[in-house]
């Protein structure tokens, strides 16, 4: 005869246990470790949710603090390791931003980007320009009477995809000339490409007719360059020395595209009047921290050289006239 271990109606009730068992749990991890039900947008209005999920990628709850014009989104949960977060803010940045002699803002390590916002971008953050109509909003520290206005954006608790940075900034920064009034007109978001190579003194950058003295590193370390963007549209190049964690000795930029070039006309760059509108070629080698003795033993040639020689090529590259 058959020994019955469980009566049918105990083996519904286990049955039915385990699908509430799963639903409970279904419905924990929803509603914390999603965002699902959660607002659209963030930090009164500012933000899109959808943007800043895609920059604290994986599971997790959003939650902001702060203002429309900075503001913090954290994501957290149950089965989540350690809290990430997004801060974005509107600053007030010096007008010759991101070109300030000795200070660059923008280097060939980020990924630039051109479109209704434009500006650069890391896996750890990044800045996009408004237009230059657009003024400082009230409440947000300027000490600057040429100050433009500029969003920032930092991660942290790890990094962030750079597509999905420029999607967040550039939302950010057209929402933001949105509400001041001062929009321009859209373009195409594109992101531009970034690459390394060994220096090359008889091309420079890549960059054809581009040339200059070798320059070599202490400890006879090897050059290279690393560049990144579009030599029509907004182009820099970092010579740094392999290993060297004290930064590139010289920075060369060529840009035409109109937000990025703002300030770059009284910033000592040289004006090319190109076909399809003026190029701005401008070079800093005033942040590596070696002293005119050490300079000149490596073989870099004085900042006006670099950048007249500089400036020709762009000028060549581009089929502008030269500069007058």
């Amino acid at each position: 005869m058959a020994v019955r271990l469980f009566s049918a109606s105990a083996g519904r009730k286990w049955v039915l246990g385990a699908v509430l068992a799963v639903l409970v749990a279904g419905g924990l991890h929803t509603g914390f470790n999603t965002n699902a039900f959660g607002p659209d947008r963030l930090c009164g209005g500012w933000l899109r949710s959808s943007d800043v999920e895609r920059v604290l990628d994986g599971p997790g709850r959003l939650s902001d603090s702060g203002t429309d014009t900075v503001c913090t989104v954290k994501k957290s949960g149950l089965l989540v390791g350690g809290d990430a977060s997004v801060t974005v803010r509107i600053a007030a940045e010096p007008g010759k931003f991101p070109f300030a002699t000795g200070s660059w803002t923008a280097s060939a390590t980020q990924r630039l980007f051109t479109g209704q916002a434009g500006g650069g971008v890391d896996g750890y953050g990044g800045w996009a320009l408004l237009p230059a109509s657009c003024r400082i909003p009230a409440g947000v520290p300027s000490d600057k009477s040429d100050a433009k206005a500029a969003v920032v954006a930092s991660v942290a608790g790890g990094s962030a995809g750079e597509g999905a940075l420029v999607r967040l900034l550039s939302a950010a920064a057209e929402s933001a000339a949105a509400r001041s009034g001062c929009a321009a007109e859209g373009r195409p978001t594109e992101l531009a490409s970034a690459r390394t190579s060994p220096a090359d003194f008889a091309r420079v950058c890549a960059l054809p007719g581009f040339t200059i003295p070798a320059v070599t590193g202490d400890k006879g370390r090897a050059g290279r360059a690393q560049v990144t963007g579009d030599l029509g549209t907004a182009w820099i190049c970092d010579l740094s020395f392999a290993g060297d964690k004290r930064g590139p000795y010289a920075r060369f930029a060529a840009v035409r595209d109109p937000l990025l070039a703002q300030g770059l006309s009284t910033s000592g760059a040289v004006r090319l009047d190109c076909p399809g509108g003026p190029v701005y070629a401008t070079v800093d080698n005033n942040t590596y921290p070696w002293d005119p003795a050490e300079r000149k033993a490596a073989g870099l040639l004085p900042e006006k050289d670099l950048r007249d020689r500089f400036a020709t090529a762009v000028a060549g590259a581009l089929h502008c006239p030269a500069a007058r």
